[in-house]
């Protein structure tokens, strides 16, 4: 009589397949999400391009915010790289939330015995795969370790180690909705200070691991924090108010509820980049004409971004339609409640980096807001009326605001 092994014997089989699931999963909605975000990739990569550098010096490059954060100095220089790293490794996770989540095919295997306690070594385990470009510049900074002229290589080593293990932690705890994240977070930052204090480094490796230790013991409990608390926002609905308001309202609400949340992250870090981009511009090297065309073509992405949070709004508003059909209430207002949330999100998100060009352009720059929030409702008419996919469209949309925005800034 054969006789099965029992599940303990073949976990770590049943780790890999799973893990393999995921990664298909992930591969799949990965690719179709770099089709969607074709112009922010393409706006990335144009800025981070490398020029005729050496090797070796864009190795030096890469790692050296890990090499200063690691090794000591400015304590507001390692708060803000190792902020804007975090900011921008959150939302490189939020914007893929769903795919590494593992979608409908993972909630459904977590609901059976026993799968559930791979959770967490799966999540971990898909985000180190999926971070591979974010931690290139501890890799980096690992290679340049390797040179003779470096001192002290086993620490900094394991330091920079410690520090890269930060960005899954709290991705995947934000990724299951727990506060706890925020405890990692804040180890890590008091940790950036340790490290830029004589005699206090040990303490940042106690920072370091203890924070996520703490994190995952506690994770259970604040999840269930987060997931029961809300904005109120519904209670600002009534019958008194007109139809448009109310509508406006719950846009705000399906936007801000906790499970849109990390989504949302995305764009608050790519809005902070551009506000850094209008002001390291020069130190970096360019010409103050390329810099400021470069910026006025980041406004596109944000365009569309925001726009597109639209098809988001349509999905959440799908079950209701009926209802809102016997009300009366039309494609028209839904349509305008769409578009003043979705305008004020734009000049929210816009107002930081269109105030550094303020010194170019005085008070005209902040033409630029309703030029942007014009471009946003064309963009949204065209998503209500066609194919969100079509190209050409969307280009003349992208090509009419920065030809009208170039005017403004260069030659008012």
């Amino acid at each position: 009589m054969s006789r099965h092994p029992p599940l303990e014997v073949s976990r770590s089989r049943l780790f890999f397949r799973l893990l393999g699931w995921r990664l298909r999963h992930y591969a799949d909605a990965t690719l179709k999400l770099l089709l969607r975000r074709w112009q922010s990739v393409l706006f990335a990569l144009l800025v981070v391009s490398p020029a005729a550098t050496p090797l070796a010096a864009q190795i030096d490059a890469v790692g050296m915010p890990v090499r200063k954060i690691v090794e000591g100095g400015s304590p507001a220089y390692a708060l803000t790289a190792w902020l804007t790293l975090s900011l921008l490794a959150i939302a490189w996770a939020a914007v893929q939330a769903d795919a590494l989540r593992g979608g409908a095919p993972w909630r459904y295997l977590r609901t059976l015995p026993g799968l559930s306690r791979f959770e967490t070594g799966l999540d971990l385990t898909l985000l180190l795969i999926a971070d591979l470009p974010l931690l290139l510049p501890f890799v980096a900074y690992g290679i340049t370790l390797l040179g003779p002229a470096r001192s002290g290589g086993l620490e900094h080593g394991l330091l920079a180690l410690a520090l890269g293990t930060q960005w899954p932690i709290v991705q995947q705890l934000v990724l299951r909705g727990s506060w706890a994240a925020l405890l990692v977070a804040a180890s890590a930052l008091i940790a950036m200070l340790a490290l830029c204090v004589d005699g206090a480094r040990e303490f940042a490796f106690v920072l370091l691991t203890g924070g996520p230790i703490a994190a995952f013991r506690l994770r259970r409990r604040l999840t269930g924090v987060m997931k029961t608390g809300s904005w109120r926002i519904g209670s600002r609905i009534g019958q008194h108010l007109h139809p448009v308001v109310n509508l406006a309202a719950m846009d705000a609400l399906a936007l801000m509820q906790w499970s849109q949340l990390p989504a949302r992250v995305a764009l608050l870090a790519y809005a902070g980049i551009l506000g850094w981009f209008g002001t390291g511009w020069e130190a970096v090297g360019f010409q103050p004409q390329v810099a400021v065309g470069l910026l006025l073509a980041g406004f596109v992405p944000l365009i569309f971004q925001v726009a597109g949070l639209a098809l988001t709004l349509r999905a959440e508003r799908a079950p209701m339609r009926p209802l809102l059909a016997s009300l009366g209430i039309g494609t028209a207002a839904t349509f305008v409640a769409d578009l003043l949330v979705l305008v004020a999100a734009f000049c929210l998100l816009a107002f930081l980096p269109v105030a550094k060009l303020y010194p170019l352009a005085g008070s005209y720059a902040f033409l630029i807001l309703p030029l942007g929030s014009t471009a946003v409702a064309v963009t949204l008419a065209l998503y209500s009326t066609i194919d969100a996919t079509r190209f050409w469209p969307k280009l003349v949309t992208a090509a009419a605001f920065w030809l009208a925005a170039w005017r403004v800034v260069m030659f008012h």
